[in-house]
Formats: C-alpha cells, sequence, structure tokens
C-alpha cells in the first residue's frame, strides 16, 4: 500500500486544519485531524532523517464535518439554533 508522509513536528507545532498535496496530477486533500487519527508513525527511522507519520493514499480523504449541537451559546450566553 502506497502512502505519503509528513514531519512529525510540523504536524504538532503548526496550527492549520487542511493539507493539500500535489501528487501524480492532481491534490490529495485531507483535514490535519483526520491525517493524525488515521496516519501511522513511519518505520523508517534515521538520526538524519525527522520522524514522520504515514498516510495510506486511498485514506486522502475530507471528512464530512461534524454535526452542529442543536443549540450553541454565543459570545453572550444567549442560546442560538
Amino acid at each position: 500500500m502506497s502512502g505519503l508522509g509528513l514531519n512529525t513536528e510540523l504536524l504538532n507545532k503548526v496550527r492549520f486544519t487542511f493539507i493539500e498535496i500535489p501528487y501524480e496530477g492532481q491534490i490529495l486533500r485531507t483535514t490535519k485531524e483526520h491525517f493524525l487519527d488515521k496516519s501511522i508513525p513511519s518505520p523508517y527511522v534515521s538520526s538524519k532523517v525527522d520522524p514522520q507519520r504515514i498516510l495510506a493514499l486511498n485514506e486522502f480523504i475530507v471528512p464530512e464535518a461534524k454535526p452542529v449541537k442543536e443549540e450553541v451559546l454565543s459570545l453572550f450566553g444567549e442560546g442560538v439554533s
């Protein structure tokens, strides 16, 4: 199975939501949350290479948005629908 890796430090220290990677003439898209949830640590460890997490190519998807709660408190503490 083929996959693409990202630097673990980048995933943990930099704030972002979406990942877009050009690959063989297409753009692979996913979210950082999905990447962290579905990826595995790279088995290739070396003092010359930073640790990586690898996500299978078929896992590069943009997951559906999580459902919003029916009532969410606004900035002023009032319930809004």
